[in-house]
Formats: C-alpha cells, sequence, structure tokens
C-alpha cells in the first residue's frame, strides 16, 4: 500500500509521531538490499526494485501501515551523497548511464574499491521468504500498536538480520557506488527529521567540557573505567532522551547502528515486554543471538547472569544529532521555534540524569548496610546531598537551525548545500565555546564540606588523593590500630574498596561505589530505576585488573600452567594462589581473566603487590627456589590511540588526505599546493563514479571541466554535455527541457563549489557512513585488545585508552593501526565476526563495509611501573598524541614535508621513540616500518635468533656516521648498515632477514622526523627513521625486562 504523502507542507497539520515513525520505516525499505542486483539486470521477474522495497514494507509490517513515497523520496535526493555530483540524473522515469557491473568504493577515498558478485540476492522468492520470517518475529514480539518499540527494533535488527542469512552488501547507486544500501538508508531514515519539520531545521551538537581531565582523575584503574563509563553513560542517557522520542536515526554521531549501548537498550526492553511469554521469549532470544554476535562480537558479558551492563564505555565526548521541529505530548503534536529550548531540554536531561543515578545509588548502599563502604556513601548522600548532587562534569550544548522555508526549492525538495551549511556553522560555534571554560568545581560550596569534616584532620582539611581538587569527607586509616571505632572485619572489608591512607571527596567516593558496584549503571542505559529484586542481584563481586595484574601476566600464565604441580603442594605458594575452597564467585571486566580463571586453579585476584611484587622479598625467593619461576617486569603498556584530523574529515576538509602538505586552517596555500588540491578534488569526483562505466566517466570530465571554467556557472549547458547525457539515458530527454538544463547547471554549481572551497561538501549519507565505519572499527579493535590480555579503559568514537603487558603492545598497535585501514594482518581472528579484508573494507560474514581507511591514526605507548600514579601516565599518553604529534614532521631525503601525524610514539623512563605509521598522502604502506621494528625486536628477544641485543647499543655509536653515508648516497649507509648488523650476529657466516628488510625499505628507513619547536625534547632537531626504530626497540625490551 502506497501513498504520495500524508499531507502537503501547506496544509498547516503537525504529522503525528505515528506518521513521523511510519515515514522514516518506509525511508528503511524504500530502496531493498538487493537493489544493485535488480538495477543491474534492469527488472526481476517484471519488478522493479523500488517496488520490490515497498512489498518488502508491507511483508515486514504485516500491512499495518502506508507507505509514505513523497516525504521518502525528498529524504532519498537530501540524505544522498556522491550521487548528487551525477546532478540528478535519473528524472523523468529515464535512467542515465546504466552499469551492469556491482562494485563498492570507500566514501572516505573511493579509490579504494571491491567487487562485489552474488546469486542468491537475485532470488526475490528468498528474499521474500526470509522477511516473511523477520515479520513473524516482530509480530510476535512487538505489539502493533507500539510503533515506536516496532520502528527502534526494525532500525537495530535489519541490516544484522541482512548479514546473518549471509546475503552480501551492495551500494546504494551503481553508478555512484560511494557508499552501501544500508548507509543510504539508514541517512534517509535520519533526513526524515527534517522533511517532515515544519517551520525550522535543528542541528544539535553536545560536547563534554574537560573530558581528559575527569577521566585522568584517580589512582586506581577502576577510578578511570568509571570515570570513562560515566562520561559515556550520562551522554547516553541524553541521547535516549531523544530517541525514545523520535527514534534512533536521530543520532548521527556516534552512529546506533553496531552500538553496544543501544543494542543493550533494545534488548532490556524487549525483556520487560516478553516477560515470561515462552513465544515471545523464544523470538527475544534470536533478537539477543543477533545483537551478541554482530554488536557485541560474540561477547556475552553485558547478559544478565555474566556482568549485566555493556562492558566497555563506547560512547564518545562529542555528540550530533539532527532534529525535527516537533515535541509529542498526551498524544498531540506541538512545533519547536526556539533552539534555546532543545539547549535547556539537554541540559536538563544530563543533570537529570546524574540525579537518578545517586538515587539508585541510595538505594543500593539501603541494600548493602551489612558493608562499611556502602555506609559510608549512605551517610556522604545524606549528609553532603546539594554536594553529591551537582554533577561532575560540564556540558557545552550548541544547536543551529535553518528556516526551512529559505532553503526549500520550488518542487519543495531541500537545498543540497543545506546540512554543509549548519554542520560547519555548529562546528564554528563549538570553537568560540571552547574559549572559556568553567571547572564544575567552582560551583560547590567547598566552605560546607570543610566545615563539616573538621575533626578529619588537625590541619582543618585534608584534599582528596584522587581528585587532588576537593577536601576529602573520607580518609581512610592507614592501620586498623589508628582507629578504635572500626571493627578487624570492617577495616579488612573497607581495605578492598579504599587503601590505606587515601582520602576521598564526596565526588571521588560515589565514583568509587560505581566502580565496586557498576551495574548500578544501567539506570542511566535504560532510563529506568533499578527494582528491588535487581537490587538483590547486585551481590557478585567485580573485579577491575590493577596496573601491577597487567604487569604480572606472564607469571599468572606460568602460574596456571603449573597449577596441579603447585596446588598438589602444601605450601606458602599453595596457600596463597590456589583455589582450595572452590572458585570465588566474581565478575570481572577483563576478558583475559573470564577466560583464564575458568581453566584456572590459580586465583587470579590475588594482589601482586603483597606477594611477588611486595618489600618483602620472602615470596619471590619461594617462588624462584622451589619454581624456578621468576618475577615479571613491573611494567606495563598503557596505549591510547587518536585518530588524526577526524574533525576536519567531518568538515570536507582535505587535510587527512594531505596531511603535511596543508594544515586544518588552509592557510599558506602556494600555487603548488593549490594544484595539489584541485588535482586530488578532481580523482575524488572521477573515482565517486563506477569504474568501468567509460561514459559516465566521460561526463564526469565535462561537468569538472564546465565547473573549473567560472565563467559557465549559471550558464546554459554546452551541447555536448547534454549530448553526452541524452545519448546515455533509456528515455528520451529532450534539449528543451527546462528541468534537465536546471540539473545539468545544478551539478555544475555543485562541482565548482567543491572545487572552489577546496572540500566535500558534507550530506547527511557521508556522516552517517564514516559514523558506522568507525563503529565498526572500534567493535574489531575491542577485539584486539582482549586478544591481546589488555584492559580496556576508553573505547569511544575513533579514541582507544588500554592497559596491555608490554610484550604485546607493539603487535596490538600494529594489528590496530592495519586493521582501521582494512588491511588483515592475522588469520588467526577467527573469534572475531567483524575482520579486516582489503584496504578500505572491512567484512561481515558475507557482507563487505566501508573502513575508515583514509583517517591517519596516532598511538602512544606509555611504559609505565605498577607502582607509578596512573594519573600521571594517563596525562602523558594524552600529551604524546594530542600536543606531541602537532610538533612532528616526517620529512623525505630532499628535506620536503611527507607527512604530518599517523605516528606511534613508545615513551619509557624519559625517552621517547617517534616511529612513522605510513610514508604516503594519501595513505599507503600502512605500518611497513612497524613490522620491521616487531621483526627485529623479536630476532634480538629470541634466544635462537640470529641478531644479539648489543646491535642497539653499536647502532647508537655509529648512527652519526650512517647518516653522513646516507647523504652520500643510500648503498653507502646500506653496506655498513649490513657491517653493523653481521657483526652482532649470534651465528657468524649467517645473515638475518633484518638485512633484507632493510633494504626493502631503505628509502622510509632514512626518512628525517623533524622535531619542531616546542617539542619536548631535542627542539628543533632531526633523527632518521631508523633511528628511532632502533631506539624503539631498546625502550621495548627494556620495558620487559627491567
Amino acid at each position: 500500500m502506497v501513498r504520495r504523502s500524508s499531507r502537503t507542507q501547506s496544509s498547516g497539520r503537525l504529522p503525528t509521531l505515528s506518521e513521523l515513525l511510519e515515514h522514516k520505516l518506509s525511508a528503511l525499505f524504500h530502496d531493498p538490499p538487493n537493489k544493485a542486483w535488480m538495477v543491474a539486470k534492469k527488472k526481476v521477474k517484471g519488478m522493479s526494485h523500488s517496488k520490490f522495497g515497498i512489498r518488502l514494507f508491507n511483508v515486514v509490517t504485516s500491512d499495518m501501515f502506508l507507505f509514505e513515497k513523497g516525504k521518502v523520496d525528498k529524504a532519498d535526493k537530501f540524505a544522498s551523497t556522491m550521487d548528487r555530483y551525477l546532478g540528478n540524473i535519473a528524472y523523468r522515469g529515464g535512467r542515465c548511464f546504466p552499469t551492469s557491473n556491482i562494485e563498492l568504493k570507500n566514501i572516505i577515498y573511493p579509490s579504494y574499491r571491491i567487487d562485489i558478485d552474488g546469486d542468491r540476492e537475485k532470488d526475490l522468492l528468498e528474499i521474500l521468504k526470509e522477511f516473511h520470517c523477520l515479520s513473524s518475529y516482530i509480530s510476535k514480539l512487538i505489539s502493533p500498536n507500539d510503533l515506536l518499540t516496532f520502528y527502534q527494533l526494525v532500525y537495530l535488527i535489519y541490516e544484522l538480520f541482512w548479514i546473518d542469512k549471509g546475503f552480501q552488501n551492495s551500494p546504494a547507486d551503481t553508478r555512484t557506488p560511494t557508499h552501501s544500501i544500508f548507509d543510504h538508508v539508514y541517512a534517509t531514515a535520519s533526513a526524515i527529521n527534517w522533511i517532515d519539520s515544519e517551520n525550522y531545521l535543528f542541528l544539535v551538537g553536545i560536547d563534554v567540557v574537560g573530558i581528559n581531565d575527569f577521566i585522568s582523575k584517580g589512582r586506581k584503574t577502576r577510578d578511570f573505567w568509571v570515570s570513562s563509563y560515566l562520561v559515556s553513560a550520562l551522554l547516553w542517557h541524553v541521547i535516549l532522551h531523544f530517541v525514545e522520542e523520535y527514534g534512533p536515526d536521530v543520532v548521527i554521531f556516534p552512529s546506533l547502528r553496531f552500538n553496544q549501548f543501544y543494542a543493550y537498550y533494545m534488548i532490556d526492553k524487549l525483556q520487560r515486554i516478553s516477560g515470561n511469554d515462552p513465544e515471545r521469549v523464544t523470538v527475544l532470544n534470536y533478537v539477543k543471538g543477533l545483537v551478541k554476535k554482530y554488536v557485541f562480537n560474540n561477547d556475552d558479558s553485558f547478559e544478565e547472569d555474566k556482568l549485566g551492563i555493556p562492558p566497555y564505555p563506547i560512547i564518545p565526548g562529542r555528540i550530533t544529532m539532527i532534529l525535527p521541529d516537533l515535541k509529542f505530548v498526551n498524544g498531540k503534536t506541538d512545533a519547536i521555534n526556539d533552539e534555546m529550548d532543545i539547549e535547556t531540554d539537554i541540559e536538563n536531561e544530563f543533570e537529570s540524569g546524574w540525579n537518578i543515578l545517586i538515587n539508585n545509588i541510595c538505594k543500593v548502599a539501603k541494600e548493602k548496610t551489612d558493608d562499611p563502604f556502602w555506609r559510608i556513601v549512605f551517610t556522604t548522600i545524606t549528609t553532603y546531598g546539594d554536594i553529591v548532587r551537582t554533577t561532575p562534569i560540564r556540558i557545552r550544548v550548541k544547536v543551529v537551525k535553518e528556516v526551512k522555508n529559505r532553503v526549500s526549492l520550488s518542487n519543495n525538495y531541500l537545498n543540497w548545500n543545506v546540512y554543509d551549511n549548519l554542520y560547519r556553522e555548529l562546528v564554528e560555534k563549538f570553537k568560540k565555546s571552547k574559549l572559556v571554560k568553567i571547572s564544575p568545581e567552582s560551583s560547590l560550596d567547598v566552605e560546607k564540606i570543610i566545615s563539616k569534616n573538621k575533626n578529619l584532620s588537625g590541619r582543618g582539611f585534608e584534599y582528596c588523593t584522587s581528585c587532588n581538587l576537593l577536601p576529602a569527607v573520607f580518609i581512610m586509616p592507614k592501620s586498623k590500630e589508628e582507629v578504635s571505632d572500626i571493627s578487624e572485619e570492617d577495616y579488612e572489608t573497607l581495605q578492598k574498596e579504599i587503601s590505606p591512607g587515601e582520602r576521598l571527596c564526596p565526588w571521588c567516593l560515589i565514583k568509587r561505589a560505581i566502580a565496586t558496584e557498576p551495574r548500578v549503571l544501567k539506570v542511566l542505559l535504560t532510563r529506568r530505576d533499578l527494582d528491588d529484586s535487581e537490587i538483590k542481584k547486585l551481590r557478585k563481586n567485580i573485579f577491575i585488573p590493577s596496573t601491577s595484574h597487567i604487569s604480572s601476566i606472564p607469571l599468572f600464565e606460568e602460574l596456571i600452567r603449573r597449577g596441579n604441580e603447585i596446588c598438589n603442594n602444601n605450601d606458602r605458594i599453595s596457600e596463597e594462589l590456589c583455589n582450595k575452597g572452590g572458585k570465588p564467585e566474581l565478575i570481572s571486566l577483563w576478558k583475559w581473566f573470564n577466560e583464564a580463571v575458568d581453566k584456572s586453579k590459580i586465583k587470579l585476584q590475588v594482589n601482586p603487590e603483597e606477594l611477588w611484587f611486595s618489600e618483602n622479598p620472602e615470596f619471590r625467593r619461594l617462588l624462584r627456589e622451589k619454581y624456578s619461576v621468576s618475577t615479571p617486569s613491573p611494567y606495563y603498556a598503557l596505549v591510547r590511540a587518536d585518530s588524526d584530523y577526524l574533525g576536519d574529515l567531518l568538515e570536507g576538509k582535505l587535510t587527512p588526505y594531505l596531511a603535511g602538505i596543508i594544515d586544518s586552517d588552509y592557510l599558506k596555500l602556494n600555487n603548488e599546493k593549490e594544484d595539489v588540491i584541485r588535482e586530488f578534488l578532481k580523482e575524488y569526483l572521477m573515482n565517486s563514479a563506477a569504474t568501468f562505466n567509460q561514459k559516465l566517466q566521460s561526463y564526469i570530465e565535462m561537468l569538472i571541466l564546465e565547473a573549473e571554467d567560472s565563467s559557465s556557472c549559471g550558464q546554459e549547458p554546452r551541447a555536448n554535455l547534454f549530448k553526452c547525457l541524452s545519448s546515455n539515458c533509456f528515455s528520451k530527454l529532450s534539449s528543451d527541457d527546462a528541468k534537465i538544463s536546471d540539473a545539468i547547471k545544478e551539478s555544475i554549481k555543485y562541482f565548482a563549489e567543491i572545487l572552489n572551497n577546496k572540500r566535500i561538501i558534507l550530506s547527511p549519507a557521508f556522516h552517517v557512513s564514516i559514523s558506522a565505519a568507525l563503529n565498526r572499527a572500534l567493535l574489531y579493535e575491542i577485539y584486539l585488545v582482549n586478544k591481546h590480555k589488555g584492559f580496556v579503559i576508553y573505547a569511544g568514537g575513533d579514541d582507544l585508552l588500554a592497559m596491555l603487558p608490554v610484550s604485546e603492545a607493539l603487535d596490538f598497535v600494529i594489528e590496530s593501526r592495519k586493521a582501521f585501514a582494512g588491511i588483515r594482518n592475522s588469520e588467526n581472528d577467527e573469534d572475531s565476526v567483524i575482520t579486516p579484508h582489503q584496504q578500505g573494507f572491512m567484512k561481515i560474514n558475507n557482507a563487505v563495509f566501508t573502513a575508515p581507511a583514509i583517517i591517519g591514526r596516532t598511538y602512544s605507548i606509555v611504559l609505565s611501573h605498577y607502582a607509578d600514579p596512573l594519573q600521571l601516565v594517563i596525562r602523558k599518553s594524552y600529551e604524546l598524541v594530542e600536543d606531541e604529534k602537532e610538533m612532528i614532521m616526517t620529512m623525505d631525503k630532499n628535506g620536503q614535508a611527507v607527512l604530518k601525524k599517523d605516528l606511534t610514539f613508545i615513551y619509557y623512563n624519559n625517552s621517547l621513540a617517534i616511529i612513522p605509521n605510513s610514508f604516503e598522502r594519501p595513505i599507503q604502506n600502512v605500518g611497513e616500518v612497524l613490522e620491521f621494528m616487531k621483526k627485529l625486536r623479536n630476532e634480538i628477544k629470541d634466544e635462537k635468533g640470529k641478531i644479539s641485543k648489543s646491535l642497539l647499543y653499536d647502532y647508537e655509536d655509529f648512527k652519526e656516521l650512517i647518516g653522513k653515508l646516507t647523504d652520500e648516497g643510500k648503498e653507502h649507509s646500506l653496506n655498513y648498515i649490513k657491517h653493523i648488523i653481521n657483526s652482532n650476529s649470534r651465528i657468524k657466516g649467517e645473515t638475518s632477514e633484518i638485512v633484507n628488510d632493510i633494504e626493502k625499505l631503505l628509502d622510509y628507513l632514512t626518512f628525517e622526523i623533524k622535531k619542531l619547536e616546542g617539542n619536548e625534547s631535542n627542539k628543533g632537531g632531526k633523527t632518521t627513521v631508523l633511528d628511532e626504530v632502533i631506539k624503539g626497540v631498546r625502550l621495548l625490551l627494556s620495558g620487559e625486562k627491567s
């Protein structure tokens, strides 16, 4: 069932929520997922792709709703991206430049392409059969009256369902195959928010103020994890307010496709709908299976009998939403005219989220009055209520709007540049607002904290040791003997949560309470209070690893391997380490722990600082003498990853493609750089078209030539341009047709704007595609952290913060950097449903998806002693990827800048090595030098390796000479490097493969790393890439062996 439009723009009646959601459902199915195959075969079994999309809509909705064609057509055109370059060439029912080849290109860099082939996708009967099954599942689970939940569920599982059935992903348009069909239909659903708006178009941004300052305040690993999670959860609470009002499509960043928080919210909601109904529970389990496999990448820790919440804080500190000017209250629709109403609404929701959390922490504390820690939490909340209820984080909210009539064309279509203009206006608003920063602490009545705690300290008050900003309200005695009003048992219980001598302010005490019972965060993830039964279930202990646990992984693995031998003895070692009374009831956020504990007789939750890292050497001596087990290095690696120029990419700037050639501000562009930019954009536009459609390529080339000729803009299209278009369309076009002429002129104008403004024009599809690509890359990166035995502290948007063993850090960075580009580095990743496939793409089952390939990525590996203040270590890692990378330039042998950013920093004991991750722009040769570095490290580290560690020190003595020889010719330096390697060979006469690798990579290895003014050390100095590689290997080996 189809209708052209539910209302006209001039009707004066605002759409109801049901109509809005009906339009969005129509948008999701207006192009079927097998569209490319249907278009390539013209028509399949007498049915066009658009009619088949409507058929799928009717099947999924069980004919309960009408397909909205008029609004969807407008949203379709507005959401499109590269399709726009061809100038609306599908007009009057005619279709131009047909292509039978099916390929998918990377929307960020369309030079990356992959052929798509498939047979099942052509079988309409099979597809209909599968969608009838999907319809059956949904109808059994959700009442037709609950249209919001119906739409939310379809939004969640539509793409997952298609992937799960083994079908392939395909382009939205075979002529411009730059984004997938799912990117397109989800972007179209988002565009409906503006198409259905009456008067105004709203674009909303939310930004957390001082997010890194907030996260870095703490002493224990759990403090930093809970700070990260709090940011994610509070922002999610705000996002959910709009998801429950308009649907999930309003959120552009982060994408709610492949989003663990959204999937978790829906599972919780569906569980409450299902109750104990057997049929509904069966369907719920099917949905849960899809979510577990494709959204959680086969990690089941989110389930109720495990952790019970998503384990990773994945919502980034910056949110973008596209909102209609509609508000639905008690079944009626009201108009929103003032952007301040939206800003106030968001700020209130953020504050409300924090207070809801405090109320539920208070409920948990009441339930756990037998625990001294929770008694302290309850007392603190009741004593310092107004302080505790002040949100410890602040947000900036910016809303930009446009009058709809002003940007609507004569046919009621929205102008193509409205989204582009509004997004850039939003960015500018944020840039200005960042000039002023007000800390949350400034709003507190600190005197109140001090006056109520005068007896805590002889000095009047003590600062909190966690944040070092506010007065403490609780000071943990350094020993039981210091206090008389705490029993020995209570003191031991408190010690598990608060270290002796630790001082906590109200905010940091609340954060510690959340870290002790993180499942209380469920109230923010679901926007509902915990009920009594849920609170009673909060009895299992939560284990979060310390830095000493990460350092001790090599020892733990040896102890696990020898568990039978150790636990069959009756000595102090077995007494301390063995689970003789049965395994403790523990839940951990650390996947390595969860997998190891099931097969281990060893207590993995023991505190290494009280055993092998203790000042008392007795335990170390017993391990060494009885079991020949050495104490591990006390060092671990804190790894941070941050994407380069992502903000610029989202503005359409070319900095990610030409980093080192141009800067974000586009200043100092000489003629040569202008030419580079212009040629890149022309190449970008040409590559956006189907690879094997030469006629289409010729048409685009003509458009570019017209666009370059500024005098032709607005003129009637030249005859040869019209002739090229007309001769490649199914239906006959008339040169007298004003609409056709206007469409071509619009294309020329579009191309001219791109070339003149030196950037890509933004569209909902462009942003939706990148946002979803970042989510998929993030899921694989979390898998890699777990694979390398690490612990994720934060993983949101394009950022990652994790702790790993030193021996695994470099391997992780290599695999992560390559995966971000879509390059598969290891065949040993069968445990991950999402895998890199080829440069530019990732794969899930048979479906390929865009990877954020062209975006550079900078990593810091900070090797730290487990006892170093973690706050300082985290701050150092941040400084490296945010500030230090701005001070580095990679230069070729001619002194020309090759690239900026896309680096790996390795920091140990005040020494810093800087390794480029790539050497060309647009990015190629990803991770090649890192791979060489890994091989060199392994050759030296392995006792059977051919190279001695002395090479690292000999090279240091002769690196200046090697530099001079390089100036004379690379063959001279290569011969001397070979000489040094052979001199340090463990097996005389045998040449290591390292020599061959150096020969292959010599051009890159002799590039210079220039340290610009403002750098931490050696300001203005230069070293070669090979110098830095040798230094990096030395630092890594030192961290492993210290």
